[in-house]
């Protein structure tokens, strides 16, 4: 299984707001069907919601948030992504 995880400080922005995005991108894409798609934070606070910003911004781009809640990045998250990704900061692929 392909994993992807969406990295930023809060987890309560960027991470979501890109994870839910290329969830809406793949949704009906055969190939991406066992992708785990995710995001943490580096300094997150456990389970709080979306800031209202990032709220706001995902309705008007018809994005789904209302589940979604802030996790802290853990070495066993690192472990199994495929793919890391961190806006504005990096991205590391691992070989699959």
């Amino acid at each position: 299984m392909v994993t992807i995880l969406f990295v930023c400080s809060a987890n309560r922005f960027r991470s979501v707001i890109a994870a839910e995005y290329l969830r809406s991108l793949v949704k009906n894409d055969p190939f991406a069907r066992n992708w785990n798609i995710t995001s943490a934070g580096t300094w997150a606070q456990e389970d709080l919601a979306p800031l209202p910003q990032a709220l706001k911004f995902a309705q008007k781009q018809d994005l789904d948030l209302s589940g979604v809640r802030s996790k802290e990045i853990n070495g066993k998250m690192l472990e199994e992504a495929t793919l890391e990704v961190w806006p504005k900061t990096l991205a590391r692929i691992k070989s699959v």
